[in-house]
């Protein structure tokens, strides 16, 4: 299942986001496991610039690979990639 957390201080431009992501990755195969997460973070740097940012995981490094794609191309921000040793589904018992 590929996670997408959105880390931006402003909620309302995170559903916007979110939003253009749904629609920019609804065509995928896999579209149906992928799950957002809104964040209201203040990201910031020593000088203060606001540097909201995505983080992507998933077990899958096919899927890592494309959605790091799509969002570079989408938005352009930093974005943090982890790939997942194990996921274990809520229906797994």
């Amino acid at each position: 299942m590929p996670n997408i957390e959105i880390h931006c201080q402003d909620l309302v431009r995170s559903r916007q986001i979110r939003t253009l992501i749904f629609e920019a990755l609804e065509s995928r195969s896999y579209a149906d496991e992928i799950v957002i997460s809104l964040f209201k973070t203040q990201v910031t740097n020593l000088r203060k610039e606001k540097l909201p940012f995505i983080r992507v995981y998933s077990d899958e490094q096919s899927y890592l690979d494309d959605l790091v794609k799509e969002l570079s191309a989408l938005l352009g921000w930093y974005i943090e990639v982890l790939i997942l040793s194990r996921f274990i589904s809520a229906t797994t018992r």
